[in-house]
């Protein structure tokens, strides 16, 4: 593959912050290969000028002892060692296809793909696992938001390259729930929020959360709910407005179906009964209702403290249920369906696979190929199910939950293999481990949803160079499956045609004629999928870097797949070109526009009618009734041998999930894995202002420091996560897994119950050295 030089020094460079989903926009300086000044990009089409705190420490992601250089094998003698390339893919190439023969297609399963953001591994990595044939790719998305696709499914009829989002800056009332964005982005414009926040604003803030956050600290009303009772008071603001006539009716007798069976099902229920068991006054909750549902324009922004509470999928279609309920879908101020960079390609299967064991079926979530979530990956293995994994842009031994048992899992499996820029924690118990570039280090490209009506993505080309011996994950992929034999090789045109696919006409010819065939001739994987390989093997090295053959058929797939939304954008002069002239224009607008740039745009007078693919949008869907049902006549319940209630994975401003491997980028005063807990709960259980806490789950015990913090209430605790990481300098705090149980999750996808751990406390002394 063709490998580019990079210039050791550079100015003013465009690039954005990889430590979170919400990819801001940031301006680099580059001396001597190293990262030296960092600051937000007021260009940025999402971010617009906005960083955190986190996005000034992007070098200390990049440069501390834990990055690999080289291949590594586990020895005989249980250590890793060095291994070239050639050997460790042709390795493990034969042992992936042994396990196949033996096992059949599911023995291997994929782990991870498309991390926060960066995203060009996405799509030969669903490709691998198309030519694997096996159904198991369990995604960090199956442990946080798949229950708002799945919901879209179900109501909308949605197709997986959307999400549901609320429009802050025109809202007169902004719900927020689960989410404290005083203290971080959390997917929210950041101007709007910033001036919704500000002392004085016109806006109407109301915060639902057990916490008196910063935010809700500004607010105009913070809802306290009871740990865990969210669904009852989304249920009561859902029955209040029914009950006084504030839904938009005109709406729902011409787009819905199901009001009077959701009517029938809240009948015997008392807003005063449901508020009450929510833990919030009933004059407090009639407020909000009203507040919500009376205004002009109004949204609820959520969060992960919701999508980690109990009964997130109900909670996931009460939050999407209450804007259709108000008049508020597809309006200013309300919420919108924002799109996906990369278009849903083809049908949706009829039905996903499922996993073998919990019988949970696969979500297709912003591509057509349904994920599972990672709390089901152990029972699989455990009951025999898949014998092998590729890892890929993520750490499963920190950031999935149950980590011993995680760990017991990894140890059973006959190969793992880890491709990763560094040695952690799940590289550390691996067969192999495939080092790659850092996202600074190669292209890279971002395609989650960020902007309405505009389709926004920022290709992003390599600031610092890669250290020598790593290889582009796109390479790594094509390598296996070229090792594997997955895929038939590319036709000869193909490969004729590729000595001008540096041409732009050379390249879309050999684009063409790649998807044309794929349907008709050679073997392996869907006929798209075997496309991109073919395309990676005879584009890619023609191309400044592999990835970028990913990027481009990201373009193209919007030209093909969305002609009026990329009309919109390129203007009506391109209304006679054909889809490869818009999709070059496409390709020229992101190469010229590194800060990120509008790529389609969506009509909103007409989006609704573009997103529902059902004959009218389903207020009640079938699947969840029993269960909403049933929550309905439930109570908050109380152990006695676990009162405590853990909140697992406090957002702060020194928490990066697991991706800083060096402790030293957090600044200001610590403990930064501290435990918060009420003054009152302290003082009875004896523990001083500066004391630690046992805390023990029924999978396990850790000690923490402790910091007395008063707006919790009692009986609740919560603690970060994205400690507990084995680096150079030792262990880095406590893996707050080591509490959660994989098994302690929502029915319908799998999401674990991360906000909603019982547990017990106790005063402990000076914890031991390591609790990784």
């Amino acid at each position: 593959m063709r490998r580019m030089s990079l210039p050791r020094d550079g100015q003013d460079l465009a690039t954005a912050c990889v430590l979170c989903s919400k990819a801001c926009g940031l301006r680099v300086d580059v001396a001597d290969g190293r990262i030296v000044k960092v600051r937000p990009d007021p260009g940025s089409p999402h971010s617009r000028g906005y960083i955190c705190n986190k996005g000034y420490t992007i070098g200390s992601y990049i440069e501390h002892d834990q990055r690999l250089t080289a291949p590594l094998r586990r020895s005989p003698s249980g250590e890793l060692e060095p291994v070239s390339w050639e050997q460790a893919l042709l390795e493990i190439a034969t042992r992936l296809n042994a396990l196949r023969e033996a096992h059949g297609p599911d023995a291997v399963g994929v782990v991870g793909l498309g991390g926060q953001a960066s995203h060009l591994d996405a799509m030969p990595g669903v490709g691998l696992l198309s030519g694997l044939g096996s159904r198991y790719w369990f995604h960090t998305l199956g442990q946080e938001k798949t229950q708002h696709f799945l919901v879209d499914q179900w109501m909308f009829g949605a197709l997986p390259d959307r999400i549901l989002h609320a429009d802050v800056a025109p809202a007169e009332v902004v719900v927020l729930i689960g989410t404290n964005p005083k203290l971080s982005n959390g997917g929210v414009d950041p101007d709007a929020m910033r001036a919704a926040l500000a002392r004085g604003s016109a806006q109407h803030i109301i915060v639902i959360d057990p916490r008196r956050t910063r935010t809700a600290e500004r607010a105009d009303q913070h809802l306290a709910v009871r740990p865990g009772g969210d669904l009852w008071l989304l249920a009561g603001l859902l029955l209040c407005i029914l009950e006084n006539g504030w839904q938009d009716q005109a709406f729902l007798d011409a787009r819905a179906a199901g009001l009077e069976d959701l009517r029938s099902a809240l009948a015997g229920q008392s807003v005063d009964a449901l508020a009450r068991r929510a833990g919030v006054e009933p004059a407090a909750l009639r407020e909000a209702a009203e507040r919500y549902a009376t205004a002009e324009r109004a949204c609820i922004q959520y969060e992960l403290g919701a999508e980690h509470a109990p009964g997130s999928t109900l909670l996931s279609w009460l939050l999407h249920l209450l804007p259709v309920v108000t008049g508020n879908l597809e309006q200013p101020g309300g919420h919108h369906f924002r799109l996906a960079v990369v278009p849903t390609v083809g049908t949706l299967p009829e039905a996903q696979p499922r996993a073998r064991v919990s019988g949970v079926e696969a979500i297709a979530a912003l591509c057509p190929r349904g994920l599972l979530s990672p709390a089901l990956l152990p029972e699989e293995v455990e009951a025999g199910h898949m014998r092998a994994v590729i890892v890929e842009g993520t750490n499963p031994l920190n950031s999935y939950p149950d980590t011993t048992r995680m760990r017991a899992t990894f140890e059973r499996l006959d190969l793992v293999v880890v491709i990763d820029p560094v040695l952690s924690e799940t590289a550390q118990a691996a067969d192999y481990v495939l080092p790659v570039p850092v996202a600074y280090e190669t292209w890279e490209a971002t395609s989650f949803p960020s902007t309405f009506p505009e389709v926004v993505t920022q290709l992003r080309p390599p600031v610092v160079p890669a250290p020598d011996g790593v290889l582009p994950v796109q390479e790594i992929f094509l390598r296996l499956a070229q090792g594997m034999r997955l895929f038939s090789p590319p036709p000869w045109p193909l490969r004729r045609l590729s000595r001008w696919a540096d041409r732009p006409w050379g390249r879309h010819l050999l684009t063409g004629l790649a998807l044309a065939l794929a349907p008709l001739v050679g073997r392996g994987g869907e006929p798209e999928h075997r496309a991109t390989y073919w395309l990676l093997e005879t584009l890619g090295p023609r191309m400044p870097s592999i990835a970028l053959v990913v990027a481009w058929l990201y373009v193209l797939v919007n030209a093909v797949e969305r002609p009026a939304a990329v009309l919109r954008t390129l203007g009506p002069r391109f209304r006679l070109r054909g889809p490869f002239g818009r999709a070059e224009a496409l390709w020229r607008r992101m190469l010229q526009h590194p800060e990120g740039v509008e790529i389609a745009r969506v009509d909103p007078e007409t989006h609704l009618d573009d997103t529902l693919r059902l004959p009218r949008i389903q207020l009640y869907p079938e699947p969840l009734r029993a269960a909403f049902e049933q929550a309905l006549t439930a109570s908050p319940q109380v152990d006695p041998a676990w009162p405590f209630i853990l909140s697992a994975g406090l957002r702060t401003r020194w928490t990066a999930n697991t991706l800083h491997r060096d402790p030293r980028w957090r600044k200001g005063k610590g403990p930064h894995g501290a435990l918060s807990m009420n003054p009152q709960d302290a003082d009875e259980l004896g523990i001083t202002e500066d004391g630690h806490a046992r805390v023990e789950t029924p999978r396990g015990a850790v000690v923490l420091p402790v910091r007395r913090d008063p707006r919790l209430q009692q009986g609740h605790i919560s603690t970060p996560n994205g400690f507990g990481l084995k680096t150079a300098q030792g262990v880095d705090g406590v893996n707050i897994n080591l509490l959660t149980d994989a098994d302690h999750r929502d029915p319908f996808t799998g999401v674990p119950h991360h906000k909603h751990i019982r547990c017990r406390v106790s005063a402990a002394e000076v914890p031991p050295a390591a609790q990784g």
